[in-house]
Parts: structure tokens; sequence; C-alpha cells
């Protein structure tokens, strides 16, 4: 599809222990907070954040990471 040239994903290791995964897509911020927010609830123990048109994912682990960055990819 579209999204794949379009998206920009970067996954790191965090100093406390976790990952951290950005993605980059150009989406307008009602789409980014439905999706932040549709996380929250499937992922509880995540920690999101939108900074402009990026959404920031927190996780204790990387299969954790890994499967928040799925959802929101299968959403876009």
């Amino acid at each position: 599809g579209v999204w794949e040239h379009k998206a920009r994903i970067r996954f790191e290791a965090t100093d406390n222990p976790g990952w951290q995964a950005t993605i980059g897509y150009e989406m307008d911020a009602r789409a980014l907070n439905q999706i932040e927010q549709t996380l929250k609830s499937q992922f509880p123990s995540v920690e999101f954040r939108i900074r402009g048109q990026d959404l920031v994912i927190f996780a204790s682990t990387l299969p954790l990471c890994l499967a928040a960055t799925a959802t929101v990819l299968r959403r876009s």
C-alpha cells in the first residue's frame, strides 16, 4: 500500500529498561488522538505520546512495543 512509502518507523532501546517506537505518518491530530485512545485501552501498560505528527510508544519489552506498533500500522 501507499503507507509503507510515507511512514517512518524507528525502534530504540531506552535508558530505563524498555523500548521506544516512533511512528511518523501524515495523519491529522484527530486521527492520531483516536489511535492513541484505542491503544491505551488495548495496551494499558504501554505509554503513548503524540509529538507533532509522530506517535511515540514506550513499552517495557520489545514484543510489547512491536505488538502496539503493529496495531497502529493495521489501523493506518
